[in-house]
């Protein structure tokens, strides 16, 4: 994992110069983690370009500005209704599912398998935007459930879910 997610730099700190993955696993990664540890571990920041900022809650000159705005360009993230985005708000395991999904979609390196997730019995938690998304990333071997039974969609990542999440895209689906 370590030379697919964090070589790659997509994986580091707080102030990304020393990702705590091997420290502290099990602390919940923040929205803007993953946001930035996505485009940056996809290789994209070559390709950020200034957009018009849709979010009331991302300024100017922050390290994830320009990754957030990207993603909103290409259609990777919505933010929420009320115009924001949280970049400070924790993730779940069905947002993280639902951005990377969009993101192979955008690549058109979807290869249509699905899985029912009928083996799931918390389907009522997952909401109608990730159905799609996470019925992909399981059918792909993306994401497990946290159980044989339970899928957990709105339980937030932890750091390890996460780099584990995107070494798997990295490797598997992106092929890299």
């Amino acid at each position: 994992i370590k030379d697919t997610v964090i070589d790659k730099g997509s994986a580091r700190g707080h102030d990304f110069t020393e990702w705590t993955v091997i420290q502290k696993p099990t602390v919940t990664s923040e929205g803007l983690e993953f946001r930035y540890c996505l485009v940056c571990g996809i290789g994209e920041t070559r390709h950020v370009a200034w957009s018009e900022n849709p979010f009331t809650d991302v300024p100017e000159g922050q390290f994830y500005t320009a990754p957030v705005i990207w993603a909103s360009a290409n259609g990777i993230v919505n933010g929420y209704e009320d115009g924001s985005f949280r970049p400070a708000a924790p993730i779940t395991r069905e947002q993280i599912v639902t951005m990377l999904h969009r993101y192979v979609v955008s690549l058109d390196k979807d290869n249509g398998e699905r899985n029912d997730l009928a083996a799931f019995t918390d389907l009522d938690m997952l909401h109608e935007y990730a159905r799609e998304p996470m019925e992909w990333a399981v059918s792909n071997g993306v994401i497990n459930g946290i159980s044989q039974t339970e899928l957990g969609p709105q339980q937030n990542a932890n750091r390890a879910q996460t780099v584990t999440i995107l070494h798997r895209i990295i490797t598997g689906i992106l092929g890299e």
